[in-house]
């Protein structure tokens, strides 16, 4: 199940009426897959997770999984407060074709580290599909610490961590004390090439919807050791994917997608469009990258 490389946190998009947007979406994963990405999360935080139904996230994975055509791998994000319901989640994405599950702590809860650990352990048990162990304690208000996912790394199907922290000596911890072989991927794009040198083995990446060729490229430049091509394209994206956060993910790159006509700039709530600021901001930026993708 290890596989080094671009994974892309694919947004959801929704129709003027609020619907999803099954066709914009099918566009969307076939550029994914002609890009050559290694894997793509449906229903992560890019995905506005909390607003789509069970029934959604069930004809999201289907379609992804038959535009695939085992081209990529599919994983499907699940968390809630509640392990019970997380639990549900990932057995209706395992049923629904989901070939792995990426998983965030609890949010608002707050459990200690043997909280997390006793609720990523249930979900673990629950289902037959690999695990994805997801670190972002600015989202969720706690910080899966290295120990806890050296401990989680020993459950069986836990075969990766996408670590979104932000604190580069927490991720050398958790290089160093890795006892089997599993996906290490930077949850940053801005961070993705300094992890690959220190140790991970790709990014689950924001930008990856919009440039999913060039991010591609950077990515395995970088895993190749071309790091003068990897700083580069690393350099020429940089203030693309410092935009991505301007305001709350998946705003900013829902706006970029929608300049293209990939997706229309339309969200769920509490989520709201762009500012006017920064509309212009990105914008000017898009004006000038140099990329031909687009």
């Amino acid at each position: 199940m290890h596989r080094a490389g671009l994974y892309t946190a694919c947004v959801t998009p929704f129709n003027s009426d609020n619907t999803v947007d099954i066709p914009a979406f099918q566009k969307l994963m076939q550029r994914q897959i002609d890009a050559g990405v290694q894997g793509v999360v449906l229903m992560g935080t890019t995905g506005e997770a909390p607003t789509v139904t069970p029934k959604e996230r069930d004809t999201l994975i289907k379609e992804a999984k038959m535009i695939s055509n085992g081209r990529t791998l599919i994983l499907a994000g699940c968390g809630s407060s509640c392990t019970s319901t997380t639990i549900e989640q990932a057995i209706a994405a395992e049923k629904s074709g989901a070939e792995g599950i990426q998983m965030a702590p609890p949010a608002y809860n707050k459990p200690s580290q043997e909280g997390i650990f006793r609720h990523f352990e249930a979900i673990h048990n629950a289902v037959s599909i690999p695990l994805y162990i997801y670190n972002i304690p600015a989202r969720t208000g706690v910080n899966i610490e290295p120990k806890t996912i050296e401990r989680l790394l020993c459950l069986e199907r836990c075969v990766g961590v996408k670590e979104a922290s932000g604190n580069l000596t927490q991720f050398m911890e958790i290089v160093a004390n890795l006892k089997k072989p599993i996906t290490l991927l930077s949850g940053d794009d801005l961070l993705a090439l300094p992890y690959i040198v220190l140790g991970a083995h790709g990014v689950m990446s924001v930008i990856g919807n919009l440039l999913p060729k060039t991010m591609n490229t950077l990515i395995t430049n970088a895993l190749n050791g071309n790091l003068k091509e990897a700083l580069k394209i690393h350099y020429d994206l940089r203030k693309l994917m410092q935009a991505c956060f301007l305001e709350a993910n998946p705003i900013p790159i829902k706006y970029m997608l929608s300049r293209y006509g990939l997706c229309s700039n339309t969200y769920r709530l509490p989520m709201t469009p762009l500012s006017e600021k920064n509309e212009k901001t990105i914008d000017s930026l898009l004006a000038s990258t140099p990329f031909g993708e687009l």
